[in-house]
């Protein structure tokens, strides 16, 4: 029993070796594990505060339309969506963060490079929207002179319409009796009456276009009836849009000097009372003048 001692004695100092042992590797297990965290949560933490500084650069862009902003949302997500995986590693995923490492320095670099094209993209709208706001502007500046020239115009056109009128003065109405000889004597008697003579002056107008022009006169009877041409010739114009009976017309060469013109109209027999005379040229009234028979 006394030489078996020894060897029990041995025994047991390797168990204790043994289990020292396996104390100091669960230790460095633990050790190495808990370093292996911390340097997994450090790493974290420099991961997503990078991407959130990203994400904070884009919220400084002051983007000038929709499109622009969308482009930015969008990075925001895939930004967003990187945070997410990073926060999920979790012990023994250092082989992850090295990749993460990676996947945030080429995330960086993109970023950098697109907001430096959203900046400028923005820039460029704004500057363009500015200039179509004064080109607009110009245009409506335009516009209205033109409505205002416009205006003008339509008053001048009207003023030199106008101003190119003929004009009659002086109209003298009457009858005369006309002799063989060709003499012409007034009268105010209806028996003694063989035809009514008008005379008036056609004006001076130096902005009335030379050329033909015919002068249309009306005789109204007392009895309200236009005196009418013989032999039934038509014997009708157009004043102000409606059709007028005329008694006579004369074609006349206007040259923008005054002139004197005489018109006539016979008839067989004149009635007692007042007889009108209205004058006309190109649809408008010249005067007008009357004379009594008796």
């Amino acid at each position: 029993m006394q030489e078996n001692s020894p060897k029990k004695d041995n025994r047991g100092l390797i168990l204790i070796l043994l289990l020292l042992l396996a104390v100091a590797v669960l230790g460095w297990f633990y050790a190495n594990s808990r370093k292996d965290q911390e340097i997994l949560e450090k790493g974290k933490e420099q991961l997503v505060a990078e991407l959130r500084d990203l994400m904070g650069q884009y919220d400084q862009l002051e983007l000038a339309n929709d499109s622009l902003i969308d482009i930015a949302e969008a990075e925001r997500a895939k930004l967003n969506a990187a945070i997410d995986s990073i926060m999920s590693l979790r012990s023994g995923d250092l082989k992850k963060l090295d990749q993460y490492k990676n996947q945030v320095y080429q995330l960086k670099v993109e970023n950098k490079k697109l907001m430096g094209r959203l900046d400028s993209m923005s820039t460029r709208i704004s500057s363009l929207e500015k200039e179509v706001e004064v080109v607009t502007e110009s245009l409506q500046q335009e516009k209205a002179r033109g409505q205002s020239l416009d205006k003008d115009n339509q008053v001048l056109r009207q003023e030199v319409a106008k101003g190119s009128t003929l004009t009659a003065s002086g109209i003298k109405a009457g009858a005369i009796k006309r002799w063989k000889s060709g003499k012409e004597t007034d009268t105010e008697k209806s028996r003694r009456a063989d035809e009514i003579r008008v005379c008036f002056t056609l004006n001076k107008n130096v902005l009335a276009p030379k050329g033909e022009r015919t002068i249309f006169m009306r005789v109204i009877t007392p009895v309200n009836t236009v005196v009418s041409i013989p032999d039934g010739a038509q014997n009708s114009f157009d004043a102000n849009g409606s059709p007028l009976l005329y008694s006579t017309k004369k074609v006349v060469w206007f040259e923008n000097e005054a002139q004197e013109i005489c018109m006539y109209v016979s008839r067989d027999d004149f009635e007692d009372g007042t007889y009108s005379v209205e004058l006309f040229t190109e649809g408008y009234s010249l005067g007008t003048a009357s004379f009594t028979l008796d």
